[in-house]
């Protein structure tokens, strides 16, 4: 009976073999394949992944932990294959990215699911024994430096969660030689032990880099309610994201983008604290670019003089607006729709069509009621002896200020 059960113990789990099946199932799928073949980063998802979840242990911690770490090895294996064929950036993004985000978000997907979890046994050592294997990640000469450094940031984040280890990976980290990849991945171990002054004191010299990484470290902590550590990092970043968003993206896309991440995440946390002054201190800093949701604030929260303001600094295509818009105004203080009116006639104007000229002939006459209204009569005929002068050469728009009774008060 003694012999029977010694030959039914299963036997234990470890990482090394673990890492051992993955290579083996490695060079199974690499037979017969090309390294040159675009179409391989397809593959190393669709066929190689795939292929190594088959391998995984029935038991449903061992099972999830198999399955994160198989994708952390094609990850690898396929930011080799990367390196190695040098792609230039518009290939890379037709047809490699989709498909290091399918691997990525299997990384996310799997750790989430361990989120919280207690581990003993063959699960405990298999962590600790993984642990110099995911610091490779932090390798400074690998491609997908942003990819690498979210996965190593989700797998500390949520699978090693233990004190002990986040301080020998500190002490291991610290140790290191320096370099940009290895300090955001110190500073984000400090915030994961609450060690907010030191992680900042980290990220000095290179804040206006750092930016990207930061948002999701302060999303979790409005994941998590921690609102008094999300002000403090949200004042943080604000004296940084107007540089940043001017001089690091290469289009207006890519700064809108950003930017569109980042009052997203002031919002949540004004509509969390009821507290509008970093939102609000947001939208003014990243101006330009946040001149949509700025403009969609001060309007809702019936700002509507700044909303005004607004739009005639910015220099807003005020033809767009509806006649609603006007009249809300217009019962808040008539007044505020004259520099939106003075907009919209020089746009009007400036399209040099007769239907735009008639457009505009409308607008004047309600802009001179308003003068008028307002004992501003001086006022309106200086400007329309401006506009008749910069007009003189537009014939059909002087016709129709001869005719009306625009130019008399």
């Amino acid at each position: 009976m003694l012999s029977a059960k010694q030959v039914l113990k299963k036997p234990k789990a470890t990482f090394q073999e673990w890492r051992q099946t993955f290579e083996e199932q490695y060079t199974l799928f690499m037979q017969g394949r090309n390294e040159n073949d675009r179409s391989i980063y397809h593959e190393y998802y669709q066929y190689y992944y795939r292929a190594l979840v088959k391998k995984a242990p029935e038991h449903p911690l061992l099972y999830a932990l198999f399955c994160m770490y198989g994708a952390v090895h094609t990850f690898y294996k396929l930011s080799a294959q990367l390196q190695a064929q040098q792609l230039s950036t518009n290939i890379e993004e037709s047809f490699v990215y989709s498909h290091v985000y399918k691997i990525t978000n299997e990384i996310y997907a799997t750790a989430d699911s361990l989120k919280q979890t207690k581990y003993d046994g063959d699960a405990l050592s298999i962590i600790e024994d993984s642990i110099p294997y995911i610091r490779e990640l932090l390798h400074k000469d690998m491609p997908l430096q942003y990819e690498r450094i979210e996965i190593y940031r989700v797998i500390w984040q949520k699978v090693f969660t233990l004190e002990k280890w986040r301080k020998t990976e500190e002490s291991e980290l610290k140790a290191k030689h320096v370099s940009f990849i290895n300090n955001t991945a110190l500073s984000y171990l400090l915030f994961l032990q609450e060690k907010d002054g030191e992680a900042k004191e980290r990220l000095s010299d290179e804040t206006l880099q750092m930016i990207p990484y930061l948002i999701p470290w302060l999303n979790d902590l409005l994941h998590e309610k921690e609102t008094d550590r999300f002000a403090q990092w949200g004042s943080y970043i604000m004296a940084y994201i107007g540089d940043y968003v001017r001089t690091v993206p290469t289009t207006y896309q890519g700064s809108r983008n950003m930017v569109s991440m980042i009052v997203n995440l002031f919002q949540h946390y004004k509509d969390l604290t009821n507290d509008q002054t970093l939102y609000t201190e947001a939208l003014q800093t990243l101006l330009p670019y946040s001149f949509i949701e700025y403009s969609d604030f001060l309007y809702a929260s019936d700002q509507l003089k700044k909303w005004v303001e607004l739009q005639v600094l910015l220099q807003y295509d005020s033809i767009k607006y509806d006649e609603q818009t006007i009249e809300a105004l217009k019962q808040k203080d008539e007044k505020l729709v004259i520099p939106l009116y003075h907009q919209m006639i020089s746009k009007l104007i400036y399209e040099k069509k007769k239907s735009s000229y008639q457009e505009a002939y409308i607008y004047l006459q309600e802009l001179k009621r308003l003068y008028l209204q307002m004992n501003r009569s001086l006022l309106w005929e200086h400007y329309m002896e401006e506009l008749a002068i910069k007009t003189k050469k537009q014939r059909a728009f002087q016709q129709l200020l001869e005719k009306g009774d625009l130019l008399n008060v």
